[in-house]
């Protein structure tokens, strides 16, 4: 009787009732310290299911608020860099992130800085977005305006010589470039030859095919005039000699054929009968 009294008294100073002296069932969002205190309310930026004994913080990506029973995933555009999150961060501009992300990734046209910031790809160069830098625009290329995704292929008629171009430059008069763009350099039009960084016209006895850097001359029984893209054969009667600009009419006497570089003399005791021109041996008379 005595030992029954003294274990009530114990309880009455403690302010305890017996039911109290049973494990504590702490809610979805709660939790007890021990099995003789009331449910606490789960702090935020930690989860607490029915019954936990401690709180759990969240993971890197995840985030609460006070009272969570399960940590929540941060939403698309949005990142949780560390554990314990009781908000999620929103990425800045020019970046986003899938859900429940711990980091922020760049749009196309931007991308991340040493800071974690997003920055716009500056002309010259561009961004495919995601975690890579921006680069240089390869020769060929080039991108005119901040934030490009992509560089632009230079096309037929222009030409990019070098890296990291913010426009295309045009070809010079007389030339042009291949019609399969991202060229790095013109070729001259038939006719016309680089000669240095200049394009020139072929010469007369000259021809220049186009797309070169020399002129070339005209071969025997050809010739030609100014900016020709090829030579011209002599006619019947004529002749040259080679890098000519017109043919000589072959003189009494004398004939050709066409194409020819000289003039055949007829046979001993006969001449032409014409004065110049003669076509042909048939041409040859007795004199």
């Amino acid at each position: 009787m005595k030992s029954l009294f003294a274990a009530l008294f114990s309880i009455t100073l403690l302010g305890l009732s017996a039911p109290a002296l049973a494990a504590c069932n702490a809610p979805a969002g709660a939790y007890c310290t021990s099995s003789i205190s009331p449910p606490l309310v789960c702090p935020a930026g930690r989860a607490c299911a029915g019954g936990a004994s401690q709180p759990v913080a969240c993971n890197p990506g995840t985030y609460s608020a006070a009272g969570a029973s399960t940590c929540t995933r941060s939403p698309a555009g949005y990142f949780v860099p560390g554990a314990g999150a009781t908000q999620a961060l929103q990425c800045g501009p020019g970046a986003t992130s899938a859900v429940g992300s711990t980091s922020c990734y760049a749009n196309a046209g931007y991308y991340m800085t040493s800071a974690g910031g997003a920055q716009q790809a500056a002309p010259g160069f561009y961004a495919p977005g995601g975690t890579s830098p921006s680069r240089a625009c390869a020769a060929g290329y080039y991108s005119s305006n901040p934030g490009a995704a992509s560089c632009t292929a230079a096309a037929t008629g222009e030409y990019v010589p070098g890296t990291g171009a913010s426009r295309a430059t045009p070809c010079p008069p007389n030339s042009t470039s291949a019609s399969n763009s991202a060229s790095t350099s013109c070729l001259a039009n038939p006719g016309y030859f680089f000669n240095g960084p200049q394009i020139q016209a072929s010469q007369p006895g000259y021809y220049a095919p186009g797309r070169t850097m020399h002129q070339t001359p005209c071969a025997p029984g050809t010739y030609s005039g100014l900016a020709a893209s090829s030579c011209t054969q002599c006619a019947a009667g004529s002749m040259s000699p080679g890098a000519a600009t017109s043919c000589i009419f072959c003189p009494k006497g004398t004939y050709s054929s066409s194409g020819a570089a000289s003039c055949q003399t007829c046979p001993p005791n006969t001449t032409t009968q014409q004065n110049y021109g003669a076509t042909s041996s048939e041409s040859c008379k007795p004199i």
